[in-house]
């Protein structure tokens, strides 16, 4: 196959359309072995005699990656660029096939009539014969974020996604495979559809408007899921085969897929069954975490980081808050980069909220469901959903949600720091750490040991901080317990260091009484390195420990 895509791409150069450009617009080729497979799963479906049975009508044609190795009966390809007909002439791809110039998401059917289209074609379309599309359409947005091939202007501007558009249907109008699918949708006539296309159509919250339509029209017939990166040099993602047809109509939201991958010795394998789902009909973890969230915002500093604010601006906070959490999206591949803890208000993302002592719990348990979940090509598209009611009450969900507010305090995205005295508005203000996990005494009893005044002044006029006041009236789990005493053991070992790392950094405010996590690490780091080095071990055990809980008690399927 290879030495074909460079044959191809030689033509291509000279005739003037680079892989790059092809790239750029969402294309890219089909490897043999997978097209291979996606007919053999048709033929499972349709019965072996498919090619010679239907009309099949690759409207992404492109080189031909789908149809070149078979043989067709009545086969109709079409195509964006004239090159690619010439290259099929030069290279005698699909001979029997009709071939033509057409752009599916701008151009009218009735060009179709045309001598120079594909008459027979759209004869059929009228008469409601049996098609079927088989497609690898482009996968890109214009949304300007980063997919697939880079970032890629305007490539979804077009008369079906402005069509898209005018019925809102959220992301879906963006994407160009969606679009493809939501004009076949339009035929309304016998059709059949196969195509390799991304799984967010079928289990993004933004999809929801274009799913129901899909699915007023389609039913899941069978399909399988691989990494995208058996396709090309690209980041690894969920990229699927899926089969639909529009005739006895179940109404389902539930589609299971085949996980597969290629052995040691090139073969594809089936490796595992999964549900690609949705929350459509069922309440998302996001939706969850943010009921009942109506408060009055006030003027509150902003932090682009645990120590860095800024001076103006306005914050959501509310009297209140204990706390912000930045939550950005519902599905796995958010987790690394979109789900954080702050002290204070995040800046430069509307999508996170402050939340009060009566969220602590809930906060706590959906940070642990998705920090302790990894994302890979066979997950990253799941959405996280709220625990039924009956898991909420049950002994080993209680248990488990009050071991996360320990995991909440000591992972790499909790944030929360405590200052005082920080400039905003032309005011001095003190931050609180509501998170934090020591006694007032505790921290006393060590300053006055260590003669650091500040400290000790500052304990002294404060009040107890909320997760303390929280841990005293709830039992741990072993590992969770022990993960919190020997944090504390560590803060007591690392007392005069802190002392003097405060006075070499104060922009670290070390000097505060309820500093967090975050500011410890660095003095742990620096002067106690074997011994924080124990603590993340501990850790990612206790992580390793709460992680299957997240399948159990329901926040992903």
């Amino acid at each position: 196959m290879n030495n074909v895509v460079e044959i191809i791409n030689e033509i291509h150069k000279y005739l003037g359309i680079s892989e790059i450009e092809r790239k750029k617009q969402g294309e890219f080729f089909t490897p043999t072995i997978w097209v291979d497979e996606a007919h053999q799963m048709i033929s499972d479906q349709f019965g072996s005699d498919w090619k010679e049975k239907y009309i099949v009508w690759d409207c992404a044609w492109g080189t031909g990656n789908l149809t070149r190795d078979y043989k067709f009966s009545n086969l109709f390809c079409s195509t964006l660029h004239d090159s690619d007909i010439n290259t099929a002439k030069q290279m005698k791809i699909n001979p029997e096939a009709t071939k033509f110039q057409f752009d599916f998401l701008n151009d009218d059917l009735e060009l179709l009539k045309e001598p120079d289209y594909a008459p027979e074609l759209y004869k059929a379309l009228q008469e409601g014969k049996e098609i079927l599309f088989l497609i690898n359409p482009p996968y890109g947005t214009s949304s300007g974020n980063k997919n697939l091939n880079g970032i890629k202007k305007n490539i979804s501007t077009n008369f079906v996604g402005e069509e898209m558009k005018l019925l809102k249907m959220g992301d879906a109008q963006k994407q160009l495979y969606t679009q493809f699918l939501y004009r076949i949708s339009k035929l309304k006539n016998n059709v059949k559809i196969s195509l390799f296309s991304p799984t967010a159509f079928l289990t993004g919250v933004y999809y929801k408007k274009f799913r129901k339509l899909f699915y007023d029209d389609f039913n899941f017939c069978d399909g399988f899921i691989m990494n995208s990166t058996e396709f090309a040099d690209v980041k690894s993602w969920s990229l699927s085969f899926s089969i639909w047809n529009n005739s006895e109509i179940i109404k389902t939201n539930k589609c299971i897929y085949y996980i597969k991958e290629l052995d040691d010795n090139l073969e594809i394998k089936n490796i595992n069954k999964k549900e690609i789902y949705n929350t459509d009909y069922i309440k998302s973890a996001n939706k969850w975490i943010r009921e009942n969230n109506n408060f009055d915002k006030i003027g509150y500093p902003q932090t682009s980081s645990a120590l860095n604010t800024r001076k103006n601006g306005n914050g959501a906070w509310f009297d209140k808050s204990i706390g912000f959490f930045y939550n950005a999206g519902n599905s796995i591949q958010t987790n690394t980069t979109n789900q954080s803890l702050f002290t204070l208000p995040f800046y430069g993302d509307a999508q996170g909220f402050p939340f009060g002592e009566d969220k602590l719990k809930i906060i706590s348990s959906i940070f642990t469901a998705r920090k302790s979940i990894q994302s890979n090509w066979k997950n990253d598209k799941d959405e996280y959903i709220a625990p039924t009611e009956a898991i909420l009450n049950s002994p080993n969900y209680i248990q488990w949600n009050n071991d996360a507010i320990v995991y909440s305090l000591f992972n790499t995205s909790s944030n929360q720091s405590s200052m005082r005295q920080i400039e905003y508005k032309e005011k001095l203000w003190d931050i609180k750490n509501e998170f934090f996990w020591m006694s007032k005494k505790e921290m006393m009893d060590m300053a006055e040991e260590q003669y650091f005044d500040e400290l000790y002044t500052d304990a002294r006029n404060s009040e107890e901080r909320y997760v303390y006041k929280t841990l005293q009236n709830i039992t741990l789990s072993p590992d969770a317990q022990e993960l919190l005493d020997l944090s504390k053991e560590l803060i007591k070992k690392s007392f005069k260091m802190r002392k003097f790392m405060n006075n070499e950094h104060p922009e670290y405010h070390l000097n505060t009484w309820d500093a967090g996590w975050y500011q410890m690490k660095k003095v742990l780091k620096e002067y106690h390195k074997e011994d924080y080095n124990e603590f993340v071990k501990k850790y990612k055990a206790f992580e390793d420990r709460m992680r299957p809980y997240v399948y159990k008690f329901g926040f992903l399927k």
